[in-house]
């Protein structure tokens, strides 16, 4: 029966990839293969700033990763977290729903930082991660609807969607101060095959509570988590930014800014909402074009900064996938 379920998941996302895919190609035709290659020419090498800013992202991220976990009970440099951080993006963005990737940093770190410890502070990072980026998704569209001149229809939906979008963070919030993991647990444990595993799984869940409370608890920590966690959420804007500079010169540095901020509020909301297609081929392209025509922007620029951005991730995953063998090579050789 879970063979059977997990065979129908995989066919399920590999239609999803080729949907993706085939998306991705009509895009392409649709706005002509030789203009989307200029739009790429310009680019240059401003490219490999894009591609810094990404990796900027990711480095400023594990600095608030490892504030949130508790030194006492860990001997991870930032060199291993980083790692762990750079591998688990890299699966996360290869595989739908983006949940593997803690799995892998999980797995990474298993050894240098105390179990219970590691799961708590990825649930508390992945919080703070899922919040700072709220703060910018609503801080986008209000601010291009008061100094832009845009569409206000579209603005006022994407700022509606991104207060929908606080409300599953809220009710996680409740649910962690209210010890969210035991009673999962507890919820787990009901599962026929599981009821000869509650007291460990229980006792389990107590610790990771435990380490999350404690976390809360250390006003020192979190303020530098969310301190980190929102300069790391600013580098997305800045690359759109950037490459505004590029495809839409005629417009002013203040303008493209606020457009941005407005542009990845709606990018962010797609990639929400689009999960369960792999690393939302064609998708994400697709929402950019789309609102760009929508916002009387031109629709190859949004769908070339997209491009771009994908383009930046290949040298992105080929590090991360680099990491990951070198420290499966790391573990053979100690074995």
């Amino acid at each position: 029966m879970k063979k059977n379920k997990k065979n129908k998941l995989q066919i399920l996302n590999t239609l999803f990839f080729i949907a993706g895919i085939i998306l991705f190609v009509l895009l392409i035709k649709q706005l002509k293969p030789t203009e989307v290659f200029l739009r790429l020419k310009t680019v240059g090498w401003y490219f490999i700033v894009a591609f810094a800013l990404h990796g900027i992202t990711l480095l400023t991220s594990t600095a608030a990763w490892q504030a949130v976990i508790d030194k006492d009970k860990s001997n991870a440099t930032y060199l291993k977290l980083a790692a762990a951080f750079w591998y688990g993006h890299t699966i996360n963005f290869l595989t739908p729903a983006a949940t593997l990737g803690e799995v892998s940093r999980f797995s990474m770190l298993k050894d240098k930082v105390d179990s219970s410890e590691l799961v708590a502070s990825l649930i508390s990072f992945n919080f703070f991660t899922a919040v700072s980026q709220q703060i910018f998704n609503l801080l986008g569209p209000f601010l291009a609807l008061a100094v832009l001149n845009l569409p206000g229809n579209i603005m006022w939906l994407v700022a509606g969607l991104s207060i929908v979008m606080l409300i599953p963070s809220m009710v996680i919030f409740i649910f962690i101060k209210k010890g969210a993991i035991l009673k999962l647990a507890h919820l787990v444990c009901k599962i026929p095959l599981l009821k000869g595993y509650a007291d460990p799984l229980s006792e389990k869940a107590i610790q990771v509570d435990s380490a999350i409370h404690n976390f809360m608890k250390r006003p020192a920590d979190v303020k530098k988590a969310l301190f980190w966690t929102l300069l790391a959420r600013l580098a997305g804007p800045l690359e759109v930014w950037m490459l505004m500079l590029i495809f839409l010169p005629e417009h002013s540095y203040v303008e493209l800014f606020i457009l941005s901020l407005a542009v990845q509020t709606t990018g962010q909301l797609i990639s929400w909402i689009m999960a369960i297609v792999p690393g939302q081929i064609g998708v994400a392209e697709g929402g950019f074009a789309l609102l760009f025509n929508l916002l009387h922007f031109d629709p190859l620029a949004g769908f070339s900064i997209q491009l771009i951005r994908r383009l930046r991730m290949i040298p992105t995953v080929f590090v991360g996938l680099t990491i990951g063998l070198f420290t499966i090579l790391g573990r053979k050789k100690d074995s």
